[in-house]
């Protein structure tokens, strides 16, 4: 295999979708190649960050009978060619997502410390997918805050708390309709939350 037929296999390694021969040449590439490494990482990243940033969409009844009837139409087609197939398959739409995603990459969100971010809106609900927040004290909670011009008082949202790779990843519903110069902020606050920020803001976005 040459090395774009390698790479060519690290979608479907993040995905777990690899096995036999194939699972066994690309592991053992993987230990010697930072690209390679960092590829993966990659395709991981995304495959976490794109269910976040998309509504979920019921896939139509038909699906499956369709990609049956593409992939393993006579019987001389083996379980491993559709496993292959399929999973490729659902790498293309993997990727698919992800340039949606980079088209509507959403609003910025900074803070001090090199904390980044993005809030994606869509009606009432947000996404929030934010990195370099300091590591959560026992106790603490990361606490959304809606900003509403004309309002005096932060308006409560959601808790979070940071995935294992320390970034805050999740969404919620705002309780009042999101306008036009509207803010969102993020403050450390003690678990279960509070009825006012207590802290100062790690990270702010502005609609």
């Amino acid at each position: 295999m040459n090395p774009q037929d390698i790479e060519a296999l690290a979608p479907l390694y993040a995905l777990d979708a690899l096995d036999g021969e194939d699972l066994a040449l690309f592991t053992e590439e993987l230990k010697n190649s930072e690209s390679l490494q960092a590829l993966v990482r990659e395709y991981r990243d995304a495959a976490l960050a794109i269910p976040l940033s998309l509504e979920p969409v019921a896939p139509s009844p038909a699906l499956k009978g369709r990609i049956l009837d593409a992939v393993a139409p006579r019987a001389e087609r083996s379980a491993p060619v559709f496993t292959r197939v399929f999973w490729s398959l659902a790498a293309v739409a993997l990727f698919s997502f992800i340039g949606y995603s980079l088209i509507h990459p959403g609003i910025p969100m900074s803070g001090p410390h090199d904390v980044t971010g993005r809030v994606k809106v869509d009606d009432r609900t947000v996404v929030l997918m934010v990195e370099g927040l300091p590591k959560l004290p026992p106790g603490k909670v990361y606490q959304l805050w809606h900003l509403i011009p004309g309002k005096p008082d932060p308006v409560r949202q959601g808790l979070f708390v940071l995935d294992p790779s320390g970034r805050l990843r999740g969404r919620d519903t705002m309780k009042n309709p999101i306008t036009p110069d509207c803010e969102f902020a993020i403050t450390m606050e003690p678990a279960g939350g509070s009825n006012r920020p207590t802290m100062p803001i790690y990270a702010l976005a502005k609609n």
